[in-house]
């Protein structure tokens, strides 16, 4: 009995060395995940958008809309970059994680080249009870 006590005891303190089981865990940053789901969820309204009368258009001297799949995607762009960028992380234990997954939504979409790029989700200065979310987005395609 004392062997398999020794055994057992060591075992669980190798484990413990290895950094298996977690010495403490993080909440999730609650204010994080609701902005992810609203970003989400405007990132579906902004491809909605690309069924406008103005980016339906075709761009002058061509027969290409901004929306169509010849040119920036508009209609799946911001779901198939952000909305799943955001939608891969589980939790978000900082609205620094939330910064970086945004920033990480680089990439090329398609045959679109997108990048989200001064990232900053902080409390806002003026209002500290307000967390402000900014950031550029750049979309090209080269034909």
């Amino acid at each position: 009995m004392s062997r398999l006590h020794r055994l057992s005891t060591l075992c669980v303190l190798l484990v413990l060395s290895m950094g298996v089981l977690p010495r403490h865990t993080q909440a999730a940053d609650a204010n994080a995940q609701r902005i992810a789901t609203g970003l989400e969820n405007f990132a579906t309204v902004l491809d909605q958008l690309s069924t406008s009368t103005i980016l339906d258009q075709p761009i002058p001297l061509t027969t290409v809309s901004p929306a169509s799949d010849d040119a920036l995607r508009l209609h799946a762009l911001f779901e198939d970059s952000l909305k799943s960028a955001l939608a891969a992380v589980p939790s978000y234990d900082s609205l620094d994680d939330l910064r970086q997954a945004i920033d990480d939504a680089d990439g090329r979409y398609g045959d679109v080249e997108v990048e989200f790029d001064a990232v900053s989700v902080a409390p806002d200065p003026d209002y500290p009870q307000l967390i402000a979310v900014d950031f550029d987005v750049n979309a090209r395609r080269t034909i």
